[in-house]
């Protein structure tokens, strides 16, 4: 027993040894590694392969090796190059360069390759049968051992690692792989900087050759410090010697006077914008020579928002710029030749009739005429691209000034009643015809005087006529002062509403104004009527509710003699009275249902019937409607037609009931005291504040209108020179005292909320929205805090 423990103890002892020698050979190879992967920082490119092959023999030394290379795959997928190789002496070393196709290691390539795995053998009777033709070639090489790591550096494996035995086998601990498989990637890592750095410098000789042959200097700046980097080409486009040292301010004393803020503002702009450099600008050199010189640039390095360098080309260009500007004089001479008259000039070529010149003229008519820019070599297609009449007309007149030569027509021009005299004449050169020339002369004034007269006499009739009948319908207009005058109030709702009117005024929109009531809707319409551009011609007011329903067609589109029984004359509709004006169609909500589908094609297309006549009537109407019922509850019953809301609703103004604006009831209050004091020759100077607090107290069914007549009826009975309220008020119910509040917290939130919007969350200042709203700016955020109001 105690040689069995004595055994077991040197086995142990051995084991223990075998240990530490195989970490203190790990230890010492993990020494060299790191030495070696220190010399391959940034090494010189001339020497990473001498570097490489210093490394892979103190390798092979260090292992005990026979022989060490490095393979690359080459791109065809067919073979390996030997591009490093190392081996001792006595064992041959495969010539580097040399071409291994992959037929003769198949399976190794399968393996390394495509499936990435280390391959390894000690004795090379342990090659499986696949092997066979591998096994072949690796003894013609005299290889015992064999030990293959691919490269795991990139997609697809590219490099492989191969370390063979020769004089005799060996084992290949696995630890080692790893290592040198890293020391491995250092080596390709090393030859990929070093082709990367050969590819630059290449390129950096190919761009130094293209910049010398376009003699365009190079240029640098750095951000940080303002030194700027130069290629002597530069130097000599600014006038800087060969070693002067530069920077943004040399620059500047370069530049032409004129120049330098304008390109010093470019250059600070491309930077802190990171917006790409274009600027032509003036040099002035030392001899006193001033060049132009353009200059293109881009931010680079850094970050998107902070870039470090600002790196360019610049070029002289001072041929170019004394080219342009003598083109430029001439062209300015020729054009004002030729735009020095109202008359139309052009000319065209002679095969496809394209244009070659122009003039302002006939420039300035296709703009406003025709609605879009002519361009040269425009043809009579392109010019009249939906009208082939005109299409055929014009070629008609370029086919016969070639066939017959020069000659003069009279020509209409339909699209605005113009008569041109044109006069053709074929362009030569030489005895060549290209093109046809053609001055184009207004005539309208002498050939239209007499057909002008007679149209104004007629339009006088036509007018005169009109006069009377409209006669009929104005009597029965109510003289209103128009405008906002006599809106009165200055509650923020109030002025929403006004704000809203005043949008809307100058276009010709249709407008919805919804209310109750006697808020006030037919001031409203009236107001924005006369700040529209149809102030001038009449205003229609047509009360839907008022008229009768058997009637009320024929008083909005007009009817013929006969059309009904009672019908004895012709009649023109409200319509046609309004025809370049406005309508108002009070109550649109009481319009007949039978009545809408007509109205309806008026406000698509401006067209109808009158009632006994199949001639269909064009108006230019604009159509202005309101209403104090709910049309979308009205459509949901059915007495409202869809599409006729949706058509009326373009642009909805809400006017707000009284109750809503109980800050302008004493200004409303005061207003109607002095009318009406005038009317009845009574003078009242004061209004008590129990007078105001019972106002306002009132939830006021009847609007602005109720308020006037009570103002009127206590007018009446109050004794001078104090206004007293005589009659009780029904008091309102805390009910509708809670909905009231409610209702008047809605709208103000709503109202509050479109003019932030309108002003973009300004609060305060010119065009704030407290200024709009008449608050202060306190105030204004009080309420909007109150409200829940969040900027979004």
């Amino acid at each position: 027993m105690l040689a069995d423990a004595s055994a077991r103890l040197n086995t142990e002892i051995k084991k223990r040894k075998q240990a530490e020698r195989s970490l203190r050979e790990r230890l010492l190879f993990e020494e060299l590694l790191s030495s070696l992967s220190a010399r391959f920082i940034y090494p010189p490119i001339e020497r990473v392969d001498e570097e490489i092959h210093e490394a892979m023999t103190e390798v092979l030394e260090f292992f005990k090796v026979d022989r060490f290379a490095l393979l690359q795959t080459l791109p065809d997928k067919k073979s390996w190059r030997i591009t490093h190789s190392v081996a001792v002496a006595g064992v041959p070393s495969v010539p580097l360069g040399s071409e291994l196709p992959i037929a003769i290691n198949p399976w190794a390539y399968e393996k390394l390759v495509f499936k990435r795995e280390v391959l390894s053998f000690s004795k090379i009777e342990d090659l499986p049968v696949e092997a066979e033709i591998d096994k072949k070639t690796w003894m013609s090489w005299g290889i015992r051992s064999n030990l293959n790591i691919p490269i795991m550096f990139g997609e697809p494996i590219n490099h492989i690692l191969a370390i063979n035995s020769v004089k005799r086998e060996r084992i290949w601990p696995e630890e080692l792989v790893p290592r040198l498989r890293l020391l491995g990637e250092i080596f390709v890592n090393a030859l990929e900087r070093n082709k990367a750095q050969k590819a630059l410098q290449e390129s950096e000789e190919r761009l130094n050759l293209a910049t010398s042959a376009a003699e365009a200097g190079l240029w640098m700046l750095d951000k940080d410090t303002g030194s700027v980097w130069a290629t002597l080409i530069l130097r000599n486009l600014f006038g800087f010697t060969p070693d002067e040292e530069l920077n943004l301010a040399r620059f500047r004393q370069a530049l032409h006077p004129g120049d330098r803020d304008r390109v010093l503002e470019l250059v600070h702009q491309s930077m802190e914008k990171h917006k790409f450099l274009h600027v032509e600008y003036r040099v002035q050199k030392p001899d006193g020579k001033v060049r132009w010189i353009v200059t293109r640039g881009r931010p680079y390095g850094g970050t998107q928002e902070h870039p470090l360098r600002l790196m360019g080309v610049s070029m002289d260009i001072t041929e170019r710029k004394q080219a342009e500007l003598q083109m430029k004089w001439s062209e300015a001479l020729h054009d004002t030749l030729i735009n020095s008259t109202s008359d139309m000039i052009w000319s065209v070529d002679s095969e496809r009739f394209g244009l070659l010149t122009f003039n302002r003229a006939l420039s300035e008519y296709f703009l406003h005429k025709r609605g879009f820019p002519i361009e040269m070599g425009m043809s009579p297609e392109d010019l009249f691209p939906a009208e082939e009449v005109l299409q055929q007309k014009w070629h008609s007149f370029y086919l016969r000034v070639l066939e017959e030569g020069s000659f003069t027509i009279e020509y209409p021009v339909s699209a605005d009643d113009r008569i041109l005299r044109l006069n053709f004449n074929i362009l030569s050169n030489e005895g060549r015809v290209f093109g046809i020339s053609v001055f184009g002369q207004d005539i309208t004034e002498r050939k239209s005087m007499e057909n002008k007269l007679r149209e104004q006499l007629a339009e006088i009739e036509k007018l005169r006529i009109r006069l009377e009948k409209e006669n009929i319908y104005l009597r029965e207009e109510r003289i209103t002062e128009l405008g906002f005058c006599k809106m009165i109030g200055s509650s923020s709702t109030l002025q929403y509403v006004l704000f809203r009117a005043n949008q809307v005024a100058p276009t010709d929109a249709t407008v919805l104004i919804l209310g109750e009531t006697g808020v006030g809707k037919g001031m409203v319409a009236n107001a924005i009527h006369e700040m529209s551009v149809r102030r001038d011609k009449p205003m229609v007011t047509v009360n839907c509710a008022a008229l009768p329903a058997n009637l009320i067609e024929s008083e909005l589109f007009g009817r013929e003699k006969g059309a009904f029984t009672g019908a004895h004359a012709r009649q023109i509709g409200r319509f046609e009275v309004a025809d370049g004006g406005t309508i108002f169609l009070d109550e649109i909500g009481e319009l007949p249902l039978e009545l809408q589908a007509k109205l309806l094609r008026v406000l698509q297309d401006g067209e109808f019937e009158r009632l006994g006549s199949p001639r269909t009537v064009k108006v230019d109407v604009r159509v202005i409607a309101s209403t104090s019922r709910d049309l979308k509850q009205e459509m949901r019953n059915r007495r409202f037609r869809e599409d006729l809301y949706y058509r009326l609703n373009t642009f909805p103004v809400t006017l707000p009931p009284l109750r809503m604006r109980i800050e302008d009831i004493p200004e409303l209050a005061r207003y109607f005291i002095d009318k009406y004091s005038r009317k009845l020759g009574k003078r009242f100077d004061t209004i008590s504040k129990g007078v105001i607090d019972r106002l306002s107290e009132y939830s006021w069914p009847g609007n602005v209108r109720e308020l006037e007549h009570v103002i009127e009826r206590a007018l009446i009975t109050s004794m001078e020179p104090d206004f007293q309220l005589t009659d009780p008020f029904e008091p309102a119910s805390v009910k509708r005292e809670e909905e009231v509040l409610k209702e008047f917290d809605a709208m103000a939130r709503e109202h509050i909320q479109k003019v932030l919007k309108e002003t973009r969350w300004k609060i305060e200042g010119k065009g704030g929205a407290a200024a709009f709203l008449g608050l202060h700016p306190s105030t204004l955020r009080f309420r909007i805090k109150k409200l829940g109001l969040k900027r979004p």
